[in-house]
């Protein structure tokens, strides 16, 4: 980690390193077939504000969820994606979902430097 805040291309580097798939907000919903099998990962913004980040001025800071769906819990994929956000500087909060049919989510909720 370089000492500055994570990014949101520090995430995708993240979760691109688990070898998960993933998307921004969601799949495209006109083509079912981009939707890759499980386990597969969403980045879904939330809101930005501005934070006085030093002397300087205002930095702008945009809380994400991450959303890991899996079928049924798999603590290794769990893992793998935690130790790569914690490789890049970032610090979660989790929570455990129940999708349904066998489906899970598990959330992660940072915050990243930028839009």
């Amino acid at each position: 980690m370089t000492g500055t805040p994570p990014t949101y291309a520090d995430l995708c580097d993240a979760v691109a390193s688990c070898g998960l798939p993933y998307a921004r907000v969601a799949w495209d919903g006109d083509d079912p077939s981009s939707i890759p099998p499980l386990p597969h990962v969403l980045l879904v913004p939330d809101e930005t504000a501005d934070v006085v980040a030093d002397a300087s001025g205002l930095c702008p800071v945009t809380l994400y969820t991450v959303e890991l769906y899996e079928r049924g819990s798999s603590l290794a994929v769990e893992a793998s994606l935690e130790s790569a956000l914690a490789d890049a500087g970032f610090t979660y909060t989790r929570r455990l979902g129940d999708v349904g049919s066998g489906v899970v989510e598990m959330a992660y909720h940072l915050a990243v430097l930028g839009r």
